[in-house]
């Protein structure tokens, strides 16, 4: 219920006479926003302190609708129509619910479209669902991540290691062939052979 009455809302007149003449209460204090350069939640909040609107929090927002309705027409219910299925559209893919790809290939008539759409639209009535959705996708990216790094590093630390040994093993091998052995060149003619003695321990 409206906080308190007796509260004197400086949007209450343009409000009101925009409802009135059949303009959803949306599109009337997005106008109000935009003429003075306020935020919606200003507005809201002004005109449910003044009793104008009532309103319910749903999935941690609050929606608002106005205390008496204007007339009513064809073209702006179909307006707001419109605005609430490409609404929904945009949250199904935000959500993760459904993907760009999978409502392509709904899209060949409307039957075919609001039949897909028809499946996950109760979803959204759950805002816990749609938290566990993202949290769960969020540590998933963040465990591959960290295997991946750290995979990554172990096989660098590997390979370092590998290098090392490789090149402390030809260091030892060259050391002990100078120590072990001694070559004499013999000239016999046009050729020269070379041999090595291993010296007596």
């Amino acid at each position: 219920m409206p906080t308190s009455k007796s509260f004197k809302s400086p949007f209450t007149a343009t409000f009101r006479s925009s409802v009135k003449r059949g303009t959803p209460a949306s599109q009337a204090v997005e106008n109000i926003a935009r003429r003075t350069r306020k935020t919606t939640s200003t507005i809201w909040q002004s005109l449910f302190k003044a009793g104008q609107v009532e309103r319910q929090r749903f999935n941690g927002q609050w929606i608002y609708w106005p205390i008496e309705s204007g007339k009513t027409g064809t073209t702006v219910a179909r307006s707001a129509q419109v605005e609430l299925w490409q609404a929904f559209v945009d949250w199904a893919i935000a959500s993760g619910h459904a993907t760009p790809q999978q409502f392509a290939r709904a899209s060949g008539n409307q039957q075919a479209f609001s039949a897909f759409a028809r499946r996950f639209f109760a979803k959204q009535f759950s805002s816990s669902s749609t938290t566990r959705r993202a949290a769960s996708t969020r540590k998933s990216t963040s465990t591959r991540k960290s295997t991946s790094a750290r995979k990554s590093t172990s096989s660098r630390r590997s390979a370092t290691t590998t290098a090392r040994k490789t090149s402390t093993r030809r260091r030892q091998t060259r050391s002990t062939t100078a120590r072990g052995t001694r070559t004499l060149r013999f000239q016999g003619g046009r050729t020269t052979s070379t041999r090595r003695y291993r010296r007596a321990a």
